[in-house]
């Protein structure tokens, strides 16, 4: 989806012989989708994945990305016309599952797994997709099953390993998997792991487990993860702890889970999706003579809304289910170590960047209705925050913001009861120029 458009893009792939990606469009106030354009054609073409947004340095515009074990292909046009595919992974490796994302500067992100050496890997364009940069390794997988693999889990469907990736607005990666955390005598207790970078991919947090309940509680599986335009970030996954199995039994009892975080991943508010548990026994797939649960499920969240999708044989078939969750358009503001929140509701972040690194900046507060961040040490204050309600005055909200530096700072302040976003930016080499912005948002 871009958002800037009002366009929804749905594609697909053909596996089979003369195997292509496809892609259509349905813009906004048109009856339907537009005919489907092909990508690519012929050879194996499996785990494509899109991703919508900015041209670097053309807010507003709209760059296409399609990742696939093919390569990354880029479209300038909304999706008429595509370019050759820039094959992504590690030399010599058997990647899989690429998934792109693009943060509000631009910058295109792919995550995949390789699994000739169990790796997650990251790889980055800072040009619209005309090239990519080299890969980097962001984390290693402790358990290296295959990729049809089911073993860890109750019943006899293939588990897939797969990492996905989401962006918040102030420009956090975020990336999951799932992974054996520990053994419960014979069994694998398999969890989703998480890690974040707060530097555009450089560095990463070190994975920690996002059990789904007390430790060996079951496994949880097959996750995705979005961030939301209030920052909330949104979680899915398959889960196995309501009732207690062996692996090794044919009947796996499998629930949905979702759940939802405010505080960038730290804490999570959880709430099962299935009413009961579904049996994996009833999803025979003749084709390859075993369960299927599928590879991955889906998820897609816009104004205070979560739709998820998930597949399940709880009416006695195997169907592909999708459930809207209402969360409101009415956030939290929740003050943390990179955060300010002032006003009660307005949260403030900046990211800097130099030449030779860059960051987020580290929120004080003074005031109800202001706030410092530093960049390089506590003592230096680089940037002063003030949000003032003028809804007596012009009916707005005001942003004021002064600076002591010349390094790139983008300022993000989002209206968390809203989801009204404001980014302001000073360039690199440039004196911090005063912000007075006297219409920022509207009130109440």
């Amino acid at each position: 989806v871009d958002p800037s458009a009002g366009i929804l893009w749905v594609g697909g792939i053909h596996s089979g012989t003369g195997g292509q990606t496809s892609l259509a469009r349905w813009a906004a106030g048109a009856p339907g989708l537009a005919p489907p354009v092909t990508l690519l054609s012929g050879g194996l073409h499996d785990k494509a994945f899109a991703a919508a947004g900015p041209a670097p340095g053309a807010p507003g515009s709209t760059r296409l990305y399609v990742a696939s074990v093919r390569g990354l292909q880029t479209s300038a046009d909304r999706g008429a016309t595509w370019s050759a595919p820039i094959l992504l992974g590690p030399e010599g490796g058997f990647d899989v599952g690429h998934v792109p994302r693009v943060d509000a500067d631009g910058r295109l992100y792919v995550v995949y797994w390789d699994q000739s050496d169990d790796g997650i890997w990251l790889q980055r364009s800072l040009d619209g997709g005309a090239t990519v940069e080299p890969p980097r390794r962001i984390a290693t997988r402790l358990d290296p099953w295959p990729l049809l693999d089911g073993s860890r889990f109750p019943g006899l469907f293939r588990v897939t390993p797969l990492p996905f990736m989401t962006i918040d607005p102030a420009g956090r990666l975020y990336v999951l998997w799932s992974d054996t955390t520990a053994m419960v005598g014979a069994d694998s207790d398999v969890d989703v792991w998480l890690i974040r970078s707060d530097d555009h991919g450089a560095t990463w947090t070190a994975p920690r487990a996002f059990a789904g309940g007390p430790a060996g509680s079951g496994d949880q599986f097959f996750s995705w993860i979005e961030a939301d335009a209030f920052g909330r970030l949104h979680l899915l996954w398959y889960d196995t702890r309501n009732v207690v199995q062996a692996d090794d039994t044919p009947h796996g009892m499998v629930d949905v889970y979702y759940a939802w975080s405010q505080d960038h991943g730290v804490t999570w508010n959880e709430t099962r999706l299935t009413a009961a548990p579904f049996d994996s026994f009833g999803t025979d797939w003749q084709l390859l003579r075993q369960q299927f649960l599928g590879d991955y499920q889906g998820m897609a969240v816009a104004g205070g809304r979560v739709y998820v999708g998930y597949t399940t044989n709880a009416d006695g078939e195997l169907d592909v289910v999708v459930q809207r969750i209402d969360l409101g358009t009415t956030g939290t503001c929740q003050p943390s170590a990179t955060a300010l929140c002032l006003g009660g509701r307005f949260r403030v972040e900046a990211r800097w960047e130099t030449p030779t690194g860059s960051g987020l900046g580290r929120a004080a507060p003074l005031t109800d209705d202001t706030g410092y961040l530093w960049f390089f040490a506590s003592d230096n204050v680089e940037m002063i925050v003030k949000m003032l309600d003028g809804c007596g005055v012009n009916g707005h909200f005001w942003t004021f913001l002064s600076g002591l530096t010349d390094v790139r700072v983008v300022t993000t302040v989002t209206d968390t009861r809203t989801g009204a976003v404001r980014s302001y930016e000073n360039p690199l080499g440039r004196a911090f120029a005063p912000v007075q912005d006297t219409s920022a948002f509207a009130c109440p």
